[in-house]
């Protein structure tokens, strides 16, 4: 199992040859406080759901966990770009205002 915040690879476990896959950090452990404060960081644009995933780190598999992840709802797709995200262009064009928006529901 992935040591807690290690980078990862993560992909949901599937019968299909060619299952989704996603780049981040796995965390292990977290208390029911913050998974609270994620949900709502995350707010209405994401679910929380629960899959099987394969994990890999590094040049090695971890194998298949079950990993609470955020899944965009349906309803928000549109939003979503064809393009990869890339974090230079987040913070240069984009951290500042997403910022902002995060203080305000945390006021709200």
């Amino acid at each position: 199992m992935p040591d807690s915040g290690s980078e990862a690879r993560c992909t949901p476990v599937s019968s299909r040859p060619r299952a989704p896959s996603t780049e981040g950090a796995v965390y292990c452990d977290v208390d029911a406080v913050s998974l609270a404060r994620l949900d709502t960081f995350e707010g209405a644009l994401y679910d929380r759901v629960g899959l099987n995933v394969d994990v890999e780190t590094g040049r090695r598999a971890a194998g298949p966990m079950r990993a609470e992840v955020y899944v965009i709802r349906p309803s928000q797709r549109q939003r979503l770009s064809a393009e990869a995200w890339d974090p230079e262009e987040f913070r240069r064009r984009r951290l500042g205002a997403y910022l902002a928006g995060v203080r305000d529901r945390a006021q709200a």
